[in-house]
């Protein structure tokens, strides 16, 4: 298996997978529904003819996850499949934030604007199983809402996150929104990580990794500069988050500044948060 390993590994560095190794493991798991952790007790064990199409499937950038049917995150393996978006594990960072947040403050309303699949709301949610949050969750896209209901329904099953999240459809970028949804000052928390990948016209597609691509692209990329929603997001979450409640947003670590300075009006302690690599990933603030 360890040979096996070492030419699966082998094949995608050529391919320019970022993190050969791993996904290596991830792939061969998979096959075996096996940990990777459990690998090296096989030792060289002949590895099963099945992971070759794979991993040649991820030699050619289809993303992991869409192999797996799994986008780990926050310790839940969340659904994937081609057309849904896929979590990213710095996403975490502001999850992070909103747990530790909750718990210091005693929020009970939490708002997840721009949600996906689910992936803010159902990580949160899985930190609290006696379901002591109200956790609402909005998308513009009527087929990402679904799958995050599925998602929802998925782990609930299997009892890592509770019942209670509510997904809500609506297009932000209507300056009513918030108040038509009867959402006004009614959340101790608002977080979200929006669209916010720069799209340089005829060249992002050069700019980022083939997997990004495989995204949906309107929940990727938000005009030339990736600021396009984000003042259409601090609109909403200022709308609707409680006086003294706080509110979170992920950003492109080139917009930091920019997504800051649009929490001047109505916001006190805004805070710059940055990832293990120290590139500005989040910013958060408090609503006076």
């Amino acid at each position: 298996m360890s040979e096996a390993l070492r030419e699966a590994a082998a094949q995608l560095q050529q391919a320019g997978v970022a993190s050969p190794l791993v996904d290596a493991r991830l792939l061969m798991a998979h096959v075996l529904d096996a940990e990777p952790t459990q690998l090296f007790l096989l030792g060289d064990d002949p590895a099963p003819s099945e992971v070759w199409p794979l991993v040649r499937r991820r030699a050619a950038r289809e993303p992991l996850q869409h192999i797996t049917g799994r986008a780990w995150f926050y310790g839940l393996p969340m659904l994937a499949e081609p057309g849904a978006f896929i979590p990213r594990p710095e996403t975490e960072l502001l999850v992070d934030w909103a747990v530790r947040t909750i718990r210091e403050t005693g929020a009970r309303r939490v708002l997840d604007l721009c949600t996906g699949p689910g992936t803010i709301a159902l990580a949160v949610s899985s930190q609290f199983p006696d379901a002591q949050l109200s956790i609402t969750a909005v998308d513009i896209d009527a087929t990402a809402l679904d799958f995050a209901g599925r998602n929802h329904a998925y782990l609930q099953d299997q009892g890592l996150v509770p019942g209670g999240v509510r997904f809500v459809q609506a297009d932000l970028s209507d300056p009513g929104s918030i108040e038509v949804l009867g959402f006004s000052e009614d959340y101790d928390v608002v977080l979200c990580n929006p669209p916010y990948v720069p799209e340089e016209p005829g060249a992002y597609e050069d700019s980022v990794e083939p997997e990004v691509l495989a995204d949906p692209h309107h929940a990727v990329f938000s005009g030339a500069d990736g600021m396009e929603l984000m003042p259409h997001i601090v609109a909403a979450a200022r709308a609707a988050v409680k006086p003294g409640g706080v509110v979170a947003i992920e950003h492109d670590d080139s917009t930091g500044p920019a997504t800051l300075a649009l929490l001047e009006d109505g916001f006190e302690d805004r805070e710059q948060h940055y990832d293990l690599t120290e590139r500005p990933r989040f910013v958060s603030a408090r609503k006076i």
